[in-house]
């Protein structure tokens, strides 16, 4: 086997892959914060709370007001003042009889489906809110809780309801109002679990401690709603009530399968059909495709809507959060919607359809009862109209992205480009902070426990701070049952960003710049390495990458035997207004024979950074280079090194100003990205 097949190398550089960089006309980040503000866990409460803290916490954000904060966990309500300083709390758990229960049926996830987490909370009045939670993932209950002032006085006895989610993993929505003044709230919810009852979308009234569905919509009408279905999110305006969600897009199926973002409408006074095909449906069900894409000629569409958010000072403006699929690299975008223009969309646009099940949908002529009267709620439909109805739910026309310096009031235009667009992070949350004629200043929760802050104009879009938020401990058998979550909430309110992820609560002013800058370690977690002293010409090559913001002048260096191998050390530094800072480290363990505890001390003389103190262990262990899988572990690592070597090289000349020739040219010792 020729030497270089022999090279067994342990790479430690996959974040770098993962450094968010926005679009073309972006520039980038500047500041990175490592410490919130204020924060909340569990930890703080382990002796004062009357909740099982053992129990690993899933905490939401449920309700923000002038006075208080309501936390949803793992079979507790917290309550906290605005500053997330702990007032009180109070347990919801599954009795006796009804655990035994769930952990028969669900033996193989008892330990994540057999809780309740509590999901949803809402203000019944000045004294009393509705609690709902997952209970035992198959019967949802409702508790009606009292409070006196700020502090949590009682819960009720629970109640069963079928129109809440039965796990903490769910995509839902729900929009409280009344049909009628003094009428009784309504709640219409979008999302409930397709996979334990067919309703996704309901229209509930409830009654004291009775909820009883009216119209809803079923999965098993395709041409309505298309599982799986993921609500985001729902407002209400005027005389109907909006949803935004993502589904399976029936009109691709005779090409392929493939997610679309919709927005959809109902008329909150429909009473439901009166006879099949929609008896207790919906009828004025209405969607359209929600558009959000990069690019004129040939666009690239941002399919899978995450997250919606209104306007802080408009309310005929709505912002969306869009990703990319899962299966492939992450990617999010921000675009933007005037629902004047969605209103009328909604009013006058042709349905579209299929006249049979092999051609491709196009638009179909209205039917003479479909006027604007019947569409704005004024005129319930004729049954004579129900099949039509029910075959044409989609519109013919795509609702368009509305841009910064765009007027959008022509539904039929073409869509503008996205506001923003960050490569290499998946977003999940959205929240716009404050907004100007020409720009716009929003925060980014993700899957990884970060969130950016990014100021968007027609220009280009800086990320002017990363904030890294750290979790409590989540052990193995935790993250096989689904956890960690990454951001499940971010708020704009009074002034201040509040949200959850997994088990900690966070609150953080925007106008606060905290000091307490660091130097992030953005390589994987590895620190055992076994050098393969079977064989002569052997080597380890190490790589670490650090980052840190510009100006820090990031230095490494080695002790405890790797200062007797070939180490080396490479600044590169970020392009565009926002600045910052890499540092990419190598070392170079040859001819080992005994084991070595290295460490590498990266620090900065800037007195606001942390030095970060990284141990390296290098074993001798030779007995697990033996056997039959070696040939294959080298094959794999080539495979891996080559796409690693391009895809690096490719960041490097898009978001790094490098000396010259360092791109053609290696030091000594050569770090990959100018093999």
């Amino acid at each position: 086997m020729a030497a270089h097949r022999l090279l067994l190398t342990v790479l430690c550089f996959c974040a770098v892959l993962c450094l968010v960089h926005a679009n073309l006309r972006a520039n980038h980040t500047q500041k990175i914060i490592t410490s919130m503000s204020c924060g909340f866990s569990v930890n703080e409460v382990l002796t004062s709370s009357s909740c099982n803290t053992n129990l690993q916490q899933v905490f939401k954000l449920l309700h923000v007001d002038s006075d208080r904060v309501l936390i949803g966990s793992t079979e507790c309500l917290y309550v906290l003042d605005r500053n997330l300083t702990y007032i009180n709390s109070t347990q919801l758990s599954l009795d006796g009889v009804d655990l035994a229960n769930c952990e028969i049926t669900n033996s193989q996830e008892k330990d994540f489906l057999c809780k309740n987490y509590i999901t949803y909370a809402h203000g019944v009045n000045e004294t009393t809110a509705r609690v709902c939670g997952t209970y035992d993932s198959l019967n949802p209950r409702c508790w009606t809780c009292r409070y006196d002032g700020t502090t949590l006085q009682s819960c009720g006895v629970g109640y069963k309801t079928l129109v809440m989610p039965r796990t903490p993993t769910e995509n839902f929505t729900v929009t409280v109002t009344n049909i009628t003044d003094g009428s009784p709230d309504y709640y219409f919810l979008g999302g409930l679990d397709s996979s334990n009852v067919e309703k996704v979308l309901a229209k509930v009234n409830f009654v004291g401690d009775v909820s009883s569905a009216e119209p809803e919509t079923d999965v098993n009408q395709e041409n309505i709603l298309k599982a799986p279905t993921n609500f985001v999110g729902s407002i209400e305006r005027g005389e109907f009530i909006y949803f935004f969600y993502r589904e399976t897009a029936i009109e691709y199926e005779t090409i392929g399968q493939i997610i679309y973002s919709r927005v959809a409408r109902v008329c909150k006074n429909d009473p439901g059909g009166v006879t099949n095909p929609l008896r207790d449906e919906f009828t004025t069900f209405l969607k359209t495709r929600l558009m959000c894409s990069v690019g004129a000629d040939f666009p690239f569409i941002f399919n899978e809507i995450q997250d919606v958010v209104p306007s802080p000072s408009d309310e005929n403006i709505i912002y969306g959060l869009f990703t990319t699929p899962s299966a492939g690299s992450s990617s999010t975008a921000i675009c933007r919607y005037n629902m004047d223009e969605i209103d009328v969309l909604f009013k006058e646009d042709n349905r579209r359809g299929q006249a049979s099940s092999t051609t491709l949908w196009q638009s179909v002529t209205k039917l003479a009862e479909d006027t604007e009267d019947s569409r704005s709620c004024s005129t319930p439909f004729h049954v004579d109209a129900y099949n039509y109805l029910e075959d044409y739910t989609l519109l013919n026309t795509n609702a368009p992205n509305c841009g910064l310096d765009t007027m959008c009031n022509d539904y039929s235009r073409a869509t503008d480009e996205a506001l923003a667009v960050f490569e290499g992070i998946r977003g999940q949350q959205l929240a716009v902070f404050n907004e100007s004629s020409n720009s716009i200043l929003v925060y980014v929760g993700t899957n990884n426990n970060t969130i950016y802050e990014a100021s968007i104009d027609a220009n280009e879009v800086l990320i002017t701070r990363q904030i890294e938020l750290e979790v409590d401990s989540v052990d193995e058998t935790q993250r096989a049952n689904k956890w960690p979550f990454g951001v499940s909430y971010l708020e704009a309110n009074g002034g201040v960003i509040y949200g959850t992820l997994d088990n900690v609560a966070f609150r953080f002013d925007p106008d606060f710049k905290e000091a307490d800058l660091k130097i992030l370690d953005r390589s994987p977690d590895v620190s055992n390495f076994t050098f393969p002293i079977i064989f002569d010409d052997a080597r380890i090559q190490i790589f670490k990458l650090f980052e840190g913001p510009a100006g820090s002048d990031i230095n490494a260096t080695f002790s405890g035997g790797l200062e007797n191998h070939k180490c080396s050390q490479q600044v590169l530094k970020s392009t565009g207004a926002g600045k910052r800072e890499f540092l990419h480290v190598l070392c170079e363990i040859t001819a080992l024979q005994d084991n070595i505890n290295g460490i590498i001390t990266v620090s900065s003389p800037l007195d606001s950074i942390i030095v970060l103190n990284v141990t390296v262990n290098v074993a001798t262990d030779d007995s697990k280079m033996v056997g039959t899988g070696i040939a294959e572990e080298v094959k794999l690592y080539d495979e891996q090194m080559a796409k690693y070597r391009y895809e690096f090289r490719q960041w490097l000349a898009n978001n790094v100003n490098c000396t010259d020739g360092i791109k053609d040219t290696c030091p000594a010792a050569s770090s990959p990205g100018c093999l």
